[in-house]
């Protein structure tokens, strides 16, 4: 299971990648809906950035395809909320 900071990581990541010089100061709203489980195989994992007013942030998801027959491309969120 990954801990909570991990996902703080993940996204400081993508902003990085995403707006180079962005210097993030922390996370707000955040919510964390569904525990997001890494077994032997891997697992496919995006984070989704919207950009909000220049300078204003972004918010965020970050999700996961899910791999069971019944749900094949539906994607889960586990955590999203805003970044500052």
């Amino acid at each position: 299971v990954l801990p909570g900071v991990g996902y703080f990581e993940l996204v400081g990541g993508a902003v990085a990648l995403a707006s180079p010089g962005y210097v993030v100061n922390g996370f707000s709203e955040v919510v964390w809906l569904v525990p997001l489980v890494v077994g032997s195989g891997g697992q496919v994992v995006e984070i989704r950035l919207e950009m909000l007013e220049e300078g204003l942030g972004f918010v965020y998801q970050v999700v996961s395809l899910r791999g069971d027959e019944e749900a094949e491309g539906a994607w889960v969120i586990h955590s999203e909320g805003r970044v500052c």
